[in-house]
C-alpha cells in the first residue's frame, strides 16, 4: 500500500461548507393556518395595507385641519407680504418695506 501525503486531508463530507450543496432537512408539514398567516402577510408586503386600514391609521383622521376663510386670508396677508419686502429689497424703497414689514407683523400676529 502506497502511505499519502502528509499534507493530502480526506473527509467523509465536504470540507469547504460555503461551496458545498446544502443538505436536505427532514422538514415536517407546515400547518395550515401558519401557511394562511404566511400568505396573508406576503399579500401585505407585496400589496400594502388595505385601504381601510390605511384610513384607520391615517393621523389626518384622528385630526383633520380645516382652512377657514379666515386663515386663507392671514395666509394671503402674510405671503403677500412676504413677496413684497422682496421686492422692496430689491429695489431699495423704504416706504415699500415699512408696508411690507406692518403686513407681515399682522399676519404672523394674526
Amino acid at each position: 500500500m502506497t502511505s499519502l501525503d502528509p499534507k493530502y486531508v480526506a473527509a467523509d463530507r465536504p470540507v469547504n461548507r460555503r461551496t458545498s450543496p446544502k443538505l436536505k432537512a427532514d422538514s415536517a408539514p407546515v400547518p395550515a393556518v401558519v401557511q394562511q398567516r404566511l400568505a396573508a402577510l406576503r399579500i401585505k408586503h407585496r400589496f400594502g395595507l388595505p385601504l381601510s386600514e390605511q384610513i384607520h391609521l391615517s393621523p389626518s383622521s384622528q385630526n383633520p385641519k380645516k382652512f377657514t376663510p379666515a386663515k386663507i386670508f392671514i395666509g394671503a396677508v402674510f405671503t403677500l407680504s412676504t413677496l413684497t419686502g422682496l421686492l422692496a429689497a430689491i429695489q431699495k424703497s423704504a416706504l415699500m418695506g415699512g408696508g411690507a414689514g406692518i403686513g407681515l407683523v399682522c399676519g404672523a400676529g394674526l
